[in-house]
Order: structure tokens, then C-alpha cells, then sequence
């Protein structure tokens, strides 16, 4: 990051508008340069002006807020830091503002603006003051931190540094740098190194007081737990069978709900068209009227507008006598009018010299007249002006005296307080140091509580100790009894067994529970065989009656269609004949002029039945052209219908195909099944009659039975004891953990009893490190603040002394800028004084000029009115 660029205005003591332009050759060329000048020039304000411009906030005073601004000059309405800088990512200007309401020193404070834009376009990035901030680390990898650590470095903690010893330097350092982190990561990994020492040596003590198994102990758990891999395998077999079986079971359940919803939809589907019957019959009279709608509209039309003309017609004949009388009457004033202008003209003629000589001698007056008032009120302005300005002379004059007063004042407060110059400088290494100590005496009264506690610990450590050690001795006793309880149910385990061991029962109880479950499956499968076929029945009866109906609806389709066709021949023409005896009846006038034996011009027939009365009447035709039209359309429904139920017909026969294909797949994968179970049961399915494969099945399943209770019985009781002996093994392994828990716990206490003794000596050592380090920091702040003539007797006076010293280095610069300011002001008025005596003179000589052009304005008026 470079900075090219500051620019601000009324920031402390700068009054105005000041920039800083980097790219100068002179800075370029040196590359290193200082800012010097005495104390309250603006140096630090310079760098000010940078954080606020990129941060909205400065190392001295933090952040603006809405409510207090103290880096604004006093008696200023605005103030304004912008830094034009570069980086990897491009160039960019940020501008940070703060005014006053109207502009005026004493307004309210509005919000501030702070704004970062491209230097090169002028586009602005981000207007949000939150926003800005993060933006400008965005760009310049840095927060407020990181620049004023790397970048900047603030005058209170520079000077803090350097007035520091060599014991005081490292944590003030490490603050500035920012580099406290890496102590704490170094306290925080001797910490963790210690924890983690003394849990290796109390996991090494734990590993150490761990029995170790005997062969035989270990060979009993193997057993036990292939007796349990067995037992899951066979119950994870029976769970699948009845997921299988449920699924089905589901899927049955399913069809038949679908089903029943089905009809209850072609229930609710039939008593909807039944309920729109009257509705279907309304929608056919509705097309037929829309077929005249055209027409009546347009008749309509015509009505309305014929009904408005002739209402307009007769508004016009009602208002004519009205307008002839108001014609006639308007012709008379007319006459009238005409003769008194002629009169009038001639009497102007006549008179027109004489009035002429008047009214030139009238406008002399009236200028006579103005140009007087003109001059009078010049010369009462000019009276009025001249007494104004000096009023405010004596004014200017009387102000200057009263800031002369105010100067002195000024200078000797100064004078007086030259000593308190420093605290510019120097009054944040003071509060520096005073947070120090504060944190020092904190650290001492922490330091002298966690030794409190950690005294109290140790004498808690020490009789949990003495349980520990009695609670072992109790635990071992209990571990001897569990052993001789466990070898007593070993005893009881091998009688139960009667010479096979347990997983031979529970094998034999899965073998047979497996053959069971084989001849359950296949006398399973037997019932849905019987089931299929007896469906598969059904729907070839319900086949053959849909294609019996098929075919009925199919010759119905085709007798309707043959009717529809005929129909709309006969409605072509009943049409053509309704339209031929529309045209006849349309033609009147040419059929007045046919004559018996002579040619018609559009037929050349010779004979002209309708040419005289005969007229036919169309009523009949329109009937007959109605009701065939009638009769057609009831056709088309009755054919629509039939297809309708052909389409449910096909469908519902391709619906039962499906079926009949699905129930054959599953009647063959239901005989495979038969099949292949009486195999695994060493039957020949194929070779046996239905009746017999039954019985024989029905007897495998009763002898498999039997032997699967015997099995089953057997393995339960073995299960039952050496569920027992598992319980008394289970409290053998528990007491020796309680041993070996209580073992560990009293060589825990042991550990953590050295490890509390140790932190205790070390806390000690500290607070006292910690009391000598915070007597030594008070003592020299002391004297420090005895410099100033303030005085701290004891830790809770500190704030009170920094509080004085703020409020004295506040006044001050308070003095400064305000004399600073009253300077200006008796230059600006010693200027004003000066100028407002020339324009007195000046005011002077116009007045008397204005008193002789009035007197020579009066003469004139004279000699007109004499004229």
C-alpha cells in the first residue's frame, strides 16, 4: 500500500482546507522526510486525518459518533479527511465528512459520511459507514489494527515505549507489534504439556493395574460369541421371511383399497353426468341462439341510434323561435351602437388640438413630479446608509477592543500553563502505565485467590485420598466372592448340556427351525397355488363376457355410423331446400316484374309460378330442417357413447391380460417354489401325486416340530444358566474394574495431590513477583504525576489524577485554538474598520451631490406649473 494523496479540512488546530500531495517531486526523490514543528502545530493530525479517511476512527480518540466530534476545529460547521492511495488491486480515494447543521459552529451534529471510490473512473465502491472499512481491508489487507501497527504507529504508544524500561518494554512491545499472541500460545502449550504429562502418567498407572485374561477365559468368550452370531443369523432369516410375507400381505391390501376407490369414483362419476343432464340440455338451446346473435346485435344497433337522432331532431325544432328572437334583438344594439361611435368621432376631431397641448404639458409635470420624488427618496436612502455604516464602525471598533481584551487574557492563561504543553505527548504513555499497574495489582489479589482455592483443593485431594484407599480395600473382597459364585454356575452349566456343548443345541434348534420353516413355505406356497388358479378362472370368465359385449358394441358403432351418414344427407337437404325458399321469398321486386310468357332473366324459364302471390312458406322447412339437425346430433351422442364404452371395454380387456399374465407368472414362480422346497426336503415333487405330496409334507412338518421343541427347550435352559453364569461373570469383570477403577483413583489422587502442591508454591511465587513489580510501577508513577503537581497516594486515586490531567490538556488546546481563531477575527475586523471609514467618505460626497440634483428638480416643477 502507497499513499499518494491527503487531503482534510478543519481537523484540530488546521484550520481550512490543507493537502499533502506524495507524487511531488521533492517527496519522491528523498523518499524519507519528517513533519516537525512545536507542540499543537498539526503533526499528529496529519496522521490523524489518514485513519479517518480510511477507518472512520483515529489511535487517539477512537471512533466518531453522532453525538461527539472532538477532532473538529472549534467554531467550525464542517470538516472533512480524503487519502488517495494504490495497491496490488488498483487506486482508490476514500473521503470521510462530518458537518454541523446549517453549516453553523453551533449546530447539531449530522451523521457522518464516509465513502471508497476508484481514483482513476471516480465510480463509487461502498457509501455505507460500516461498510467502508471493511472494503479498505478488502483492498489493502490491513484493519484499523494491522495500520496502525505496520504502518502507522500512534504518538501516545511510540512514547510509551521509549520512556520504558527493560522490563516494562517487552508487553508494551508486544502490543504494538501485536505479537502478545505468541506468549499466551506459549503459556497455553506449557500449560497443555503439563496436563498432558500427568495424563500419560495416570493412563501408565491405569494400563499397570489391568488384569490380563487366562486361555481359558478367552476361550469361553470365543464360544460365547459364536453361540450369539448363530443366534443372529438365524433370527436375521426369520425376519426376512416375514418381510416377504408382510410385503405380499401389503400389496393385497393396496389392490383391494384401489379397487374399492375405483368404484366409488365410477359411482361419483355416474351421478355427476345424471346431475348435468338439465344443464346439457340448456347448452344445446344456448348454440343454437348463438348462431342469431350477430344479427341481434346488430338490429340493436340500429334502434339505439335511430331513438337518438330523433331526439336530437326534436331538441333542434323546439329551440328555433328562442334563436330567431335572440337574432333579431342582437341586430337592433348592433344599429344602435354603430350611430353613437360615428357621433363620438366627430366630437374628437374638434377638440383634438387642444387636447393634445394638454396632456404634453401633463406628462412634463408628471415627470417633474417623479424625477422629484425620485430625488428625495435618493437622498433620504442616502442619509438613512450614511448613519448605518456608521453605527456599524462604532460597532467594529467597540468589538475589536473587546477581542484585544480577550488575546491578553488568552496569552497569560497560556503562559501560565506552559508546563502542561507535554501532555500532548505524554499523557497517553501515562494512562499506559497507569492501566499497567491497575492490571498488575489485578494479577496480584487473582494470583493470592487461586492460591487460596488451590490450598483448599489439596486438603480436599487429601481426604479423597483416604476414601479411595478404604473403598479399594472393600472392592477386592467383593472381586474374590463373585469368583467363587462364577465357578459354581460353571459347574451347573455342564449338567445342563448332558455332554454336547451349547452351540451343538443351537444348531441342531436352527437346523430344524430351518426344515420347519422350508415345509411352512412350501404348504404356504400349496394354499396361493389354489388361490392363483381359482383366480386365473375368474378372469377368464370375465374374458370371454367383455368380448361378448365387444362385440355387440362394436355392431351397434357400425349401425349408428351408417345411420349418422344418412342423417346428414338428409340435413343437407332440408338445408338447401330452407335456403332456396329464403332466396324466393327475398326476391318481391324481381318477381314483379316477371310476365307469363316471357323469358326470367336469371332461369330463362317461361313459366313463373311465384310471380304473382303463391309465396311458400318457409315455417315447415325450418321445422323439418330443425328436427333433422335434432335427429343428427342425437346420432353423433349415441355413437360417442358407444365408443366410450368400446375404448372401457378395451381397456378393461387389457387390464385382465395384464392380469392374467401377472397371475400366470406367479402360479409359475408359486409351482418353482413347491418344487424347490420339497428338493431341499429330498421329495420329488414331479413324481407325486397332489394328495400325497400334501400328507407327506404335513407329516414332515409335525416330526420337524417335535424335534425343534426338544432343540429349542434344551437350548433355552443351557441359555437360561449360562445366562447366569454370564451375570456372575459379568460381576466378576465388574468388581475387578471396580478394583482397578479404585486403584487408579487413589493413583490419580496421589498425582493430583503433588501436582495441587506444586501449583501452590507456584502461585505464591508469583503474587509476590507480581506485589514488588506493581510497588515499583506505582512508585515511579508517582513521581511522574508529581511533575504536574498531582498527587496519588494509593491505586484507586489513579483515574482521579488522569481525569485532572485530561481536563488540563483539554483547556489548553481549548486556549490555543481559541486564540488562534480570535487572531483571525482582529485581523478581519482591523480590514473591516478601515474599509468602513473610505466608505463614509464616499457615502459623503454622493450625499451632497443628491441635495443639489434635488433642488434642481424643484426649480424645474416650478416653471411647468407656472407654464
Amino acid at each position: 500500500m502507497k499513499i499518494l494523496q491527503v487531503r482534510f479540512r478543519n481537523l484540530n488546530s488546521l484550520v481550512g482546507e490543507w493537502e499533502v500531495d506524495f507524487t511531488h517531486p521533492a517527496y519522491e526523490s528523498n523518499g524519507i522526510f519528517a513533519i516537525t514543528g512545536p507542540t499543537g502545530a498539526g503533526k499528529s493530525t496529519i496522521l490523524d486525518a489518514m485513519c479517518l479517511a480510511l477507518y472512520g476512527m483515529t489511535p487517539r480518540l477512537n471512533a466518531i459518533t453522532g453525538s461527539s466530534n472532538q477532532i473538529m476545529s472549534r467554531q467550525t460547521g464542517d470538516c472533512f479527511a480524503e487519502v488517495t492511495f494504490k495497491t496490488g488491486k488498483g487506486h482508490f480515494r476514500c473521503h470521510w465528512s462530518q458537518r454541523r447543521a446549517h453549516g453553523k459552529a453551533d449546530g447539531k451534529l449530522q451523521p457522518q459520511r464516509h465513502e471508497i471510490s476508484d481514483a482513476e473512473t471516480g465510480q463509487v465502491i461502498d457509501s455505507k459507514t460500516s461498510k467502508v472499512p471493511e472494503k479498505v481491508e478488502e483492498v489493502t489487507g490491513m484493519d484499523f489494527d494491522r495500520f496502525t501497527r505496520s504502518m502507522l504507529l500512534a504518538q501516545g504508544s511510540f512514547a510509551v515505549f521509549l520512556q520504558a524500561n527493560a522490563s516494562e518494554r517487552a508487553p508494551i512491545l508486544e502490543q504494538i507489534t501485536g505479537t502478545k499472541i505468541y506468549s499466551d500460545i506459549s503459556i497455553l502449550v506449557h500449560e497443555r504439556t503439563s496436563a498432558e504429562k500427568e495424563s500419560l502418567k495416570f493412563m501408565q498407572a491405569e494400563i499397570a493395574g489391568m488384569p490380563t485374561i487366562s486361555p481359558e477365559e478367552e476361550q469361553e468368550l470365543l464360544v460365547g460369541k459364536q453361540l450369539k452370531e448363530q443366534e443372529a443369523k438365524a433370527l436375521s432369516e426369520l425376519l426376512e421371511q416375514k418381510k416377504t410375507a408382510l410385503a405380499w400381505l401389503e400389496n393385497l391390501s393396496r389392490l383391494q383399497q384401489e379397487l374399492e376407490d375405483a368404484k366409488k369414483n365410477q359411482a361419483l362419476i355416474q351421478t355427476e353426468n345424471e346431475a348435468f343432464t338439465p344443464q346439457r340440455l340448456r347448452l344445446q338451446r344456448a348454440n343454437k341462439a348463438l348462431g342469431l346473435a350477430p344479427d341481434f346485435a346488430g338490429l340493436s344497433t340500429i334502434r339505439d341510434k335511430q331513438k337518438e337522432d330523433q331526439a336530437n331532431l326534436n331538441q333542434c325544432q323546439n329551440d328555433r323561435p328562442a334563436a330567431a328572437a335572440t337574432t333579431l334583438t342582437a341586430q337592433t344594439n348592433l344599429k344602435e351602437a354603430q350611430d353613437s361611435l360615428q357621433s363620438k368621432k366627430n366630437n374628437q376631431a374638434t377638440m383634438l388640438p387642444v387636447i393634445r397641448a394638454v396632456n404634453v404639458l401633463d406628462t412634463k409635470i408628471a415627470a417633474g413630479k417623479t424625477e422629484q420624488q425620485a430625488a428625495d427618496a435618493r437622498l433620504v436612502q442616502a442619509e438613512a446608509e450614511l448613519t448605518a455604516q456608521r453605527q456599524k464602525q462604532q460597532a467594529g471598533l467597540a468589538a475589536l477592543e473587546t477581542l484585544s481584551k480577550q488575546m491578553d487574557e488568552l496569552r497569560l492563561r497560556l503562559e501560565a500553563t506552559a508546563g502542561d504543553a507535554r501532555l500532548t505527548e505524554q499523557l497517553a504513555g501515562i494512562r499506559e502505565r497507569v492501566n499497567a499497574t491497575k492490571a498488575l495489582a489485578a494479577s496480584v489479589t487473582a494470583k493470592n485467590a487461586e492460591a487460596t482455592d488451590a490450598e483448599a483443593k489439596r486438603q480436599a485431594l487429601q481426604a479423597a485420598l483416604d476414601s479411595s484407599q478404604s473403598q479399594l480395600a472393600s472392592a477386592q473382597e467383593a472381586f474374590k466372592q463373585a469368583q467363587d459364585d462364577m465357578s459354581q454356575k460353571q459347574t451347573e452349566l455342564a449338567t445342563v448340556l448332558n455332554g454336547k456343548d451349547l452351540p451343538a443345541w443351537i444348531e441342531l434348534q436352527s437346523q430344524t427351525k430351518a426344515e420347519l420353516d422350508i415345509v411352512t413355505t412350501a404348504l404356504n406356497a400349496w394354499e396361493e397355488k389354489r388361490q392363483f388358479e381359482q383366480s386365473r378362472g375368474e378372469l377368464e370368465q370375465k374374458d370371454a363376457e367383455l368380448r361378448e359385449e365387444q362385440a355387440t358394441a362394436t355392431e351397434q358403432l357400425q349401425k349408428l355410423q351408417e345411420e349418422i351418414k344418412a342423417q346428414e344427407k338428409e340435413v343437407e337437404n332440408r338445408r338447401i331446400q330452407l335456403t332456396l325458399l329464403q332466396r324466393i321469398r327475398s326476391l318481391e321486386e324481381e318477381r314483379r316484374k316477371l310476365q307469363d310468357g316471357h323469358p326470367c332473366p336469371l332461369c330463362g324459364a317461361t313459366s313463373h309460378p311465384y310471380a304473382v302471390g303463391n309465396i311458400p312458406v318457409a315455417d315447415d322447412a325450418e321445422k323439418q330442417f330443425s328436427e333433422a339437425r335434432q335427429r343428427q346430433r342425437q346420432l353423433e351422442s349415441d355413437c360417442n357413447e358407444v365408443k366410450n364404452q368400446l375404448a372401457n371395454i378395451t381397456r378393461d380387456l387389457a387390464r385382465l391380460a395384464t392380469e392374467n399374465t401377472a397371475l400366470g407368472k406367479k402360479l409359475k414362480a408359486t409351482v418353482d417354489k413347491i418344487t424347490s422346497n420339497c428338493t431341499s426336503l429330498g421329495l420329488n415333487a414331479e413324481a407325486t401325486t397332489d394328495a400325497d405330496l400334501e400328507n407327506t409334507l404335513r407329516q414332515f412338518e409335525n416330526e420337524k416340530k417335535a424335534l425343534h421343541e426338544q432343540a429349542s427347550q434344551t437350548a433355552a435352559k443351557a441359555a437360561r444358566v449360562q445366562g447366569k453364569h454370564s451375570q456372575a461373570q459379568s460381576r466378576v469383570d465388574q468388581t475387578r474394574d471396580d478394583v482397578a477403577k479404585h486403584e487408579k483413583a487413589t493413583q490419580a489422587a496421589n498425582n493430583e495431590l503433588d501436582s495441587t502442591l506444586a501449583t501452590l508454591t507456584r502461585l505464591q511465587g508469583e503474587a509476590a513477583a507480581n506485589q514488588a513489580a506493581c510497588d515499583q510501577a506505582m512508585a515511579a508513577l508517582q513521581g511522574e504525576l508529581a511533575e504536574y503537581g498531582v498527587t496519588a497516594p494509593d491505586l484507586a486515586s489513579l483515574d482521579a489524577a488522569c481525569k485532572t490531567l485530561e481536563k488540563r490538556q483539554k483547556q489548553r488546546m481549548a486556549d490555543s485554538t481559541q486564540i488562534v481563531v480570535l487572531e483571525k477575527k482582529h485581523v478581519e475586523l482591523t480590514s473591516q474598520t478601515g474599509s468602513q471609514a473610505d466608505q463614509i467618505s464616499k457615502q459623503e460626497n454622493n450625499l451632497a451631490e443628491l441635495q443639489r440634483q434635488c433642488e434642481q428638480a424643484q426649480k424645474a416643477l416650478k416653471a411647468l406649473l407656472d407654464e
